[in-house]
């Protein structure tokens, strides 16, 4: 979760869903959803008009690798869980707190990656990535590939503790995980449901069978 956004994904591919009103569900749940296709500023999305958790054993996406020509592609991987690393370039803050850095690629390719509000540590309950995300580091960040109101690709951090240094990777799993934000130590780094429809036609009811 994200936000006030949910994202699902499927073998197809990933979507934001917006306005769902069911409280309480984990990542990896399998969802059957009813809604109409729209977009928010430049990113597509699905108004849930009805959601329902299926009968089925949790599932974990692996994230998507590779070059950033390729991950941060969002005509391929939009509403996707991708994964990036490289040199922190430039960082931003909001009263204190990091929302935002960029990095750069071993082929000198750059890539974005934001921190919501809402977003913290499972363990600490903190966002406190200010104190390891510096200029000149090599940093790895998971997240959701998305298009920002400016229509620039972006990687969306879910859970704070899906960013961390290249040097300290793997580390061990966070304690008192939240199962609504489970850490990255999961071996499939996060999962969610997802779900890809038309986007020729804007107000589509569409009914699939997600697996989370």
């Amino acid at each position: 979760t994200l936000g006030d956004l949910l994202y699902l994904q499927d073998a197809s591919g990933g979507i934001a869903l917006a306005d769902v009103m069911e409280t309480g569900l984990a990542v990896g749940t399998a969802v059957e959803v009813t809604g109409i296709l729209s977009l928010r500023g430049k990113e597509p999305l699905l108004q849930v008009l009805t959601l329902d958790q299926e009968d089925a054993p949790p599932y974990f996406h692996t994230p998507v690798t590779g070059s950033y020509s390729r991950i941060m592609d969002n005509s391929l991987h939009g509403g996707q869980l991708v994964r990036v690393e490289g040199e922190v370039v430039s960082t931003n803050q909001e009263n204190g707190v990091l929302s935002e850095f960029l990095l750069r690629s071993a082929d000198g390719r750059y890539a974005t990656v934001t921190i919501g509000s809402t977003i913290r540590s499972p363990a600490t309950g903190k966002n406190t990535l200010a104190d390891t995300v510096r200029p000149g580091r090599e940093v790895r960040a998971i997240g959701i590939l998305y298009l920002r109101e400016d229509g620039v690709a972006a990687v969306r951090v879910r859970n704070c503790d899906e960013v961390s240094l290249l040097s300290s990777w793997p580390y061990a799993d966070t304690p008192n995980a939240d199962p609504t934000n489970p850490p990255t130590g999961d071996p499939s780094g996060t999962a969610l449901a997802a779900v890809i429809l038309s986007l020729a036609a804007l107000l589509l009811h569409g009914k699939r069978k997600k697996e989370g």
